[in-house]
């Protein structure tokens, strides 16, 4: 893996993101993380993601925080104290830079998947609005009724997971989405006995199953567009 910059058109220093190369062009992916930034649970979904074609972006929406990935329960506070002081702005701008240095790397093959985690998951949904997306999958994401547009995603694969069991996720705003969305041909998973945070591999909140069908869902999406179709 490597840690590579891309450029600020502010001349200030870019966000930071770990970036997995496949070996050749591929679909680019990319990643926006929970509050816990890119944490050990990212980079085990980026590496899947590389080796089965895609060219993968973790981005860091508090770079300029500077304190990086923080550990998954046990930093939550920390990672809620800097939620309070970070600029949708700045990271939604972020999010389309690193789309646009992907989509121009020389290992991405045009395509481009947006993968929203917890926090992450209103940003790659507003992204769609702004820039052309093949896929955008989210998983435990918080506030996206009101981004979710149809017509922004008409030509989107769309893919949903939420936690059945999840306190910042009611039901109610699950069934709120799946009606907002009833005319498209999103995808949209409730997962029974799931709580927030079930894809968080490796940590306590991470209910396998419910994680390894959420994965897939962007795995296959990746199979889909290697080839460039």
């Amino acid at each position: 893996m490597n840690h590579e910059p891309t450029d600020s058109p502010d001349d200030q220093a870019a966000p930071t993101f770990v970036q997995f190369r496949p070996s050749k062009p591929g679909p680019l992916v990319v990643i926006v993380p929970s509050i816990f930034g890119v944490s050990p649970d990212v980079e085990h979904c980026a590496n899947r993601f590389s080796a089965r074609g895609a060219l993968v972006y973790a981005m860091d929406p508090f770079w300029r925080d500077g304190n990086g990935p923080l550990r998954i329960p046990e930093d939550g506070k920390r990672a809620m104290a800097r939620l309070k002081r970070v600029s949708d702005a700045d990271v939604l701008n972020d999010l389309l830079k690193l789309c646009a240095a992907g989509l121009g790397h020389e290992r991405c093959n045009g395509k481009l998947i947006l993968l929203g985690v917890c926090f992450g998951g209103r940003f790659v949904v507003k992204a769609s609005h702004h820039v052309h997306t093949d896929g955008v999958a989210v998983w435990h994401g918080a506030g996206l009724l009101p981004e979710l547009s149809n017509e922004a995603l008409a030509n989107t694969k769309v893919s949903l997971d939420f936690g059945a069991q999840d306190p910042l996720i009611p039901p109610a705003e699950v069934a709120a989405i799946q009606e907002k969305m009833s005319g498209s041909t999103a995808t949209i998973r409730v997962h029974d006995h799931c709580g927030h945070g079930f894809t968080h591999w490796g940590t306590e909140r991470c209910v396998p199953e419910a994680a390894e069908a959420a994965a897939k869902s962007v795995l296959a999406l990746i199979d889909q567009l290697v080839g460039g179709n």
